[in-house]
């Protein structure tokens, strides 16, 4: 395994350091060769945490712009260094929501059923949602439930930003991404599905955050969420 680690990171300053320390603690048990690369943005000071640490930790990377892209742009712009000398990305969370100690099983599962794509979730047998928003539990269990039933797709998850997947199908669908905000996470797979790549799930638990302020404002994510809504009934 070859893998590439995508991890947006707008003003995550103070969760950086224990992430990058869980990640090199679990990253050299199931791989010999990988890159860390960060999108960052914001002024926080987190280009320059990174600075420092990349003296210790010299896998490292990342892109750097001032202002917010979203974290639709923010993970096509990692998606687009992917090339065929990585075989597998890992996408997750800067905010210490997805424990990098749950990497194995998605590996394990990806493995046994020859899996295209595994995704990390809250909403099967296992997993827990363990956000103290209530707002963002109920949008995200109704979304997740009416988009699973629009189009046939058999994830509980499909929000979910936890996901290991292989390279092949980043190079083959990140032209076609156009969220530029959170529903990219569930045109990703949706789009993945049409494609034709197997896709599975495993139980994750889902911790909230300790450092720093949520970018998901209730009233954005609403907005953003009902106007993709429409939008998966023409998906191809």
């Amino acid at each position: 395994m070859k893998l590439l680690c995508v991890i947006p990171a707008y003003n995550e300053k103070n969760n950086l350091k224990p992430l990058i320390a869980g990640l090199f603690k679990i990253l050299p048990k199931v791989s010999r060769d990988y890159e860390i690369l960060f999108i960052i943005q914001g002024n926080d000071g987190s280009k320059t945490l990174l600075r420092k640490l990349k003296k210790k930790y010299r896998k490292i990377s990342w892109i750097y712009f001032p202002n917010p892209l979203g974290v639709g742009r923010a993970y096509k712009t990692g998606f687009d260094r992917v090339t065929p000398r990585f075989s597998h990305v890992l996408t997750l969370d800067a905010d210490l929501n997805h424990d990098p100690k749950s990497l194995p099983l998605f590996i394990r599962k990806m493995n046994s059923i020859d899996a295209d794509l595994v995704v990390g979730s809250r909403f099967m047998r296992g997993g827990a949602f363990r956000d103290k928003r209530i707002w963002k539990k109920i949008i995200s269990k109704l979304t997740n439930k009416f988009i699973r039933m629009a189009v046939g797709l058999e994830i509980h998850d499909i929000s979910s930003g936890y996901r290991l997947i292989k390279s092949p199908v980043i190079i083959d669908v990140r032209n076609r991404l156009l969220e530029k905000g959170y529903p990219n996470y569930m045109e990703l797979l949706i789009k993945s599905s049409k494609l034709g790549y197997k896709m599975a799930e495993v139980p994750i638990v889902y911790e909230p955050r300790i450092w720093g302020k949520s970018k998901m404002g209730k009233m954005r994510t609403f907005i953003d969420y009902l106007f993709f809504l429409p939008k998966i009934f023409l998906i191809k």
